[in-house]
């Protein structure tokens, strides 16, 4: 997961949520990288945590 540091928080953005949702969608390298490094916690929108958490899902199945 990446992290803000301590005296600092991320900035909500609903744009970039989607660039990286839409990236993880262009390619699995892509979706490997992101599944690995952030969590839903890491998206302020409701609906992007959802997509993340089923892509994730998805990822994770696929790897087993």
């Amino acid at each position: 997961m990446i992290t803000a540091p301590q005296n600092q928080t991320a900035l909500e953005s609903k744009e970039s949520e989607m660039m990286v949702l839409g990236c993880m969608f262009s390619n699995s390298k892509n979706l490997e990288i992101a599944a690995d490094q952030l969590d839903e916690n890491d998206f302020f929108s409701n609906e992007h945590k959802l997509i993340f958490s089923a892509l994730k899902r998805l990822h994770l199945k696929g790897k087993s």
